[in-house]
């Protein structure tokens, strides 16, 4: 069998990834110990509360990896990275001796009924054997499950569309002009008009017709839905191209994915 991990963390940090609003989790580190260099895409990732129980499972679903780091590269991994990995300037400036740093998109996390097998250390991250992870019984505890349960806003509930219709309302549309970051990282930040806007949760039918339930968190801005990087690639968007949210009353929105090159051209043809 293959190899899986172990990946301890604050509580903190759990419930962030739980909520949707952490999607990577970065190891800094001084020395090129595990996961540098350890892990590869798909691999299965315990998720565990320092101190605390196992909470889920997750997968791998894309690596980057740095090496011969120093104090400015920490920072300029601090303005690309931390929208997503949530630590804060401190936790970044507290990293400018490290010389390594893995992260680690997340994809959903699942909860778990049985935990896997390890030697307990002072380390934060374990890699095992996938042979130790069906044999210690360990019960998820309730309140980790309705997190879970959470979490999960954001999967795939139909491909049905009929039932939607265009029925706009006093809802706004609303177009986000995608950034590096959010190209780079899989995300889409809305702004706080929109934030405020948004206060039951919203319905978004995907440009591949697929229809998700989610929300907004408030504070970062950002959708919770891990699906975006997919579509970015699947639809080869670019820096300044547009996401454009149309309403349809009900909280519902249909998501069109604009290029550039035709947002200027409908920008230009409105102009005059």
């Amino acid at each position: 069998m293959g190899k899986a991990h172990i990946a301890i963390l604050k509580k903190k940090y759990m419930d962030m990834i739980l909520s949707g609003e952490k999607t990577i989790e970065s190891r800094i580190t001084k020395t090129g110990c595990a996961p540098y260099g350890r892990i590869e895409v798909g691999d299965r990732i315990y998720l565990k509360i320092s101190s605390g129980p196992f909470v889920g499972i997750t997968k791998a679903v894309r690596i980057e990896q740095y090496h011969h780091l120093n104090g400015e590269h920490i920072m300029k991994l601090y303005e690309q990275f931390d929208d997503q990995v949530c630590g804060g300037k401190k936790y970044w400036e507290g990293r400018k001796d490290c010389r390594f740093a893995t992260f680690i998109w997340l994809g959903e996390v699942e909860p778990i009924d049985v935990a896997p097998r390890y030697t307990k250390s002072m380390k934060a991250w374990h890699i095992i054997q996938e042979a130790n992870c069906e044999n210690k019984n360990i019960s998820c505890s309730t309140e980790a499950l309705d997190r879970l349960s959470a979490l999960n806003r954001g999967t795939v509930k139909s491909e049905q569309t009929d039932e939607i219709k265009q029925e706009h309302g006093c809802e706004q549309d609303w177009t986000v002009s995608l950034s590096a970051g959010a190209i780079r990282n899989g995300y889409i930040r809305m702004s706080k008009d929109w934030q405020n806007q948004i206060t039951d949760g919203m319905t978004l039918l995907l440009p591949n017709n697929e229809l998700v339930e989610t929300d907004i968190a408030h504070g970062r801005g950002m959708i919770r839905w891990r699906g975006w990087s997919g579509l970015f690639e699947r639809y080869n968007m670019q820096v300044g191209d547009e996401a454009r949210f149309v309403s349809q009353g009900g909280g519902r929105y249909r998501v069109l994915f604009v290029k550039q090159d035709a947002a200027k051209k409908s920008l230009h043809e409105a102009e005059n």
